[in-house]
Order: C-alpha cells, then sequence, then structure tokens
C-alpha cells in the first residue's frame, strides 16, 4: 500500500502513485498516454517519479505504462504528438527531433516546435482546438508562426483529427516541404531538447 496523507476526511496517494494506479487499470494505450503527459505538462509529478513508481510497483499490466512513459521521456507531451509520433516512424520520411527548442544564429529564440527536420528547416506543431480555444492561445500561435517565417523555416500546424484521418496528406505535404528545404542552404537554426 502507498504512503497516504490527508485533508480533512479525504485520503490520498502521491500523484506519481496515482498516475501509476490509474495506468494499470487502463486498458487502452491513449488512455494511458493521456493520464501520464498531463500529469507531467502540468507538473503534477516529474518522469522520474513515474518511473520509480512503476519500478517499484507491480509489473501486472504495465506494457502501456512503460510505452507511455517511454514516449514521455523522448519529448511527447500529448496523445496527439504520440499518434502523429507513430505515424512518422512507420512511414519513410526522415525522423525529426521531438519537442525541440529554436534559437536563431543570431542568438533569438524563435520558440518549441513538436518536430524538426533540421536539414530541411521544416517544423510541425501539433496544434488542438482547446488550447486555440481562448484568444492568448491563438495569439501565441500566430506570433511564434510568425518568428518560424521570418528565419525561413517552413511550419506546418496540423490539427490532431487530421492525423487521424488525413494522414496522406500531411504525409504529401511534409515530404514536399523536406525535399524542398533540402534544395536550398542549411537554415542557421540550432535546436535543443525541449525542458517539459
Amino acid at each position: 500500500m502507498p504512503a497516504f496523507y490527508r485533508t480533512g476526511p479525504i485520503r490520498f496517494a502521491r500523484a506519481a502513485r496515482a498516475v501509476a494506479d490509474a495506468a494499470h487499470e487502463f486498458t487502452v494505450l491513449d488512455d494511458v498516454r493521456a493520464v501520464v503527459a498531463q500529469a507531467v505538462q502540468k507538473q503534477a509529478c516529474s518522469i522520474a517519479e513515474i518511473g520509480s513508481e512503476l519500478e517499484e510497483g507491480s509489473g501486472r499490466d504495465s506494457g502501456h505504462l512503460r510505452t507511455a512513459l517511454a514516449e514521455v521521456r523522448d519529448g511527447i507531451r500529448s496523445v496527439a504528438e504520440a499518434r502523429f509520433r507513430q505515424r512518422i516512424q512507420r512511414s519513410d520520411l526522415p525522423q525529426p527531433m521531438f519537442n525541440a527548442f529554436l534559437r536563431a544564429a543570431d542568438g533569438s529564440d524563435i520558440g518549441e516546435v513538436d518536430a524538426w527536420w533540421a536539414d530541411a528547416g521544416v517544423s510541425v506543431e501539433i496544434d488542438s482546438q482547446e488550447y486555440h480555444f481562448y484568444r492568448e492561445g491563438w495569439l501565441r500561435t500566430d506570433a511564434k508562426r510568425s518568428r518560424l517565417l521570418k528565419h525561413g523555416i517552413f511550419p506546418h500546424n496540423i490539427a490532431p483529427a487530421r492525423v487521424e484521418n488525413d494522414w496522406a496528406g500531411i504525409y504529401d505535404e511534409l515530404k514536399s516541404s523536406i525535399h524542398a528545404g533540402r534544395q536550398r542552404p542549411r537554415l542557421r537554426i540550432v535546436a535543443f531538447e525541449a525542458l517539459g
């Protein structure tokens, strides 16, 4: 049994334990992905804490949790990104850097993108409608897109539903952009692994 904490009549376990316990109950990988990604994104617990719970806990039904944790360690921060990554890995497109933070040669920060093909100067962001529902989210995305274009990057903003329903279209768009990007001199952009 885990250590419990109490707030009035409510007893609860640490967030990492709750994530691990929930993951053991889910039968669908996307449900586990969502719980792990949200816990890390909202800083309820760290990747290392979930990893410790996984190693110390029962090995029963831990396959989905291991998969989701490995994806989050690799920079995947949502179910939609995980699906996009799977599609890329199963295709003949070159593998990008996932969750990259881009900086221009002059030292100015461009921002974080979900996928980055450095040799072609192509970026992808999986844009959920929920994030862009409010004006501030839309304005941040618009400003980042302008910075990407300013530095010669070919940006692709893709809705999660398109990853599921229009992969052929996305594939053709990315293949074309990567080909075009490789025909020009390499952009002077530095990419770092994005934190959190």
